[in-house]
Order: structure tokens, then sequence, then C-alpha cells
């Protein structure tokens, strides 16, 4: 029994080194609206969570190398686009465009590194997209040099959110297909003029994703006449009581 347990622990701490999809690897069916926005859809489908904080610091920082936990990658596609919606958590996020920062340069600003292989995770089938916040100086490398891609970027209270629509002619994807899939995200520290890197550049940080066929569900609309039942039911109410108490007042009268 003391041997199982061991066993247990043992896959538990190697599963825990792993990089984290909060809603399983299956990237599902479906088109959201490329606005920068975490659509309700994309949480239905597959997730990828930030980790190995702090790996690279470039410059003196005392930021605390956990603070982009929470960062997440959310996936989903169509016949026409891997769509990838990155919600990032930063207290020091810029906010608003600066016209004398290199958004392609990793140390100088927040920005993202997203890094795709083919299912086999050949090398020579690798596209990088590199990205600052708020959809800023995006540059692209081998496989998707020169991919038409979507980008809009927000600031949120938190950090910022990056949407991206890649063209899947740039994957070759299909239904049941599979990819690789890494994310780092540089955290630039105005106070400090410092830089830390978390995450991913390598295929042996990756996760393994799958295109599905499963479409996500698309929410219900609610009914067009459900607020004006809603007002008519109050009005019906509000007229029973006044009657009411119109009733009482005569009753009281009488007397």
């Amino acid at each position: 029994m003391k041997k199982l347990i061991t066993g247990i622990a043992a896959l538990l701490i190697v599963a825990a080194a792993l990089p984290v999809s909060a809603n399983g690897t299956s990237v599902k069916n479906g088109t959201p609206k490329i606005d920068g926005k975490l659509d309700d859809i994309y949480k239905e489908s597959a997730s990828v969570e930030l980790e190995n904080f702090g790996f690279y610091v470039e410059g003196s920082t005392g930021i605390d190398k956990e603070s982009t936990k929470g960062t997440t990658a959310y996936f989903l596609w169509d016949e026409d686009y891997l769509y990838l919606c990155v919600a990032v958590v930063d207290d020091t996020a810029t906010k608003t465009e600066e016209k004398d920062v290199d958004y392609t340069k990793w140390s100088t600003c927040d920005n993202l590194e997203l890094y795709f292989w083919g299912a086999d995770g050949n090398e020579d089938n690798r596209g990088n997209i590199h990205i600052g916040c708020l959809g800023l100086g995006l540059r692209l490398e081998k496989a998707y040099e020169n991919a038409k891609i979507q980008v809009v970027g927000t600031a949120t209270d938190n950090g910022y959110i990056t949407e991206l629509a890649i063209p899947v002619t740039n994957f070759n994807l299909k239904p049941d297909a599979g990819f690789k899939f890494a994310i780092q995200y540089n955290n630039y520290v105005p106070a400090d003029k410092a830089a830390v890197a978390c995450g991913y550049q390598q295929v042996d940080g990756a996760t393994d994703l799958t295109l599905s066929a499963e479409k996500v569900a698309e929410p219900e609309p609610e009914p067009a006449n459900a607020a004006q039942t809603f007002d008519i039911g109050i009005a019906a109410s509000a007229l029973t009581l006044a009657a009411s108490g119109a009733a009482f007042v005569s009753l009281k009268k009488r007397k």
C-alpha cells in the first residue's frame, strides 16, 4: 500500500510540473467575435494556463515572479481560423500605447510569445507569434512569417486581453488533427526598468491540443417578451394593490 501511495504521489508531482490545460485538450468548434474580449464560448473549450514563473529576469526587480499567475490562453476554431484569446493577469501592465516603446523587443514592454508545432513537435513545422500588449508590435516567424493574422488587444482592470484569429491554412488543420502549443509572457516592470519571463519556448514545455468536431453550445437567446411579461406582471400586481387599498379606504369611510 505504501508503494502504491508513493507511486501516486510521484505521478501527481510530474503532473503538476506539466502545462495546465484547465478545460481539457479538445479545441471545440465555434466562432467568437474578434473584439479583444473573452467571450463565454471560449470557456467551454480548451485552455492553457501560464506557469514556469520567472525562469529568466533581465535587470533588478523586487516584483513577485508569480504576479502573472492566472494568465490563460483559450482556444476555438472554425473552417477559416484558429482563434486564440489570452487573458493576461498583470498589475503593472501598460494600459495605453507608449510611442517610444519597441513592442517587438521582449524586455521593454509587456508582451506575449506564442509557439506552435505540429503534432510531432518537429522544429521545421513551427510557427512563432510575438506580440506586445494591446495587440501592438506583431512579429511573425518561421511558419507564420507571411500569415494574415487578425489581432485585437484591450486593457482590463487586472491586465489585458489579446485576441487573435490565425488562418487555418497556416496550420493545415482539420477535425481530430493535433498540434502543440506553448506560451511565454514577458512582464515588464516600468518602475524598475526590468523584465521577467514566464512560461515556455521549447516543445518540452508544450501542451498537446486537438481540434474537435464538437461545437460549443450557443447561448440560448432570451425570450423577446420576457421583459414585457415581467413589466405586465408588476403592473398587474400594482393595480391589485391599488384596488385593495382603495377598497380598504372605502370601507373605512363607511364606518
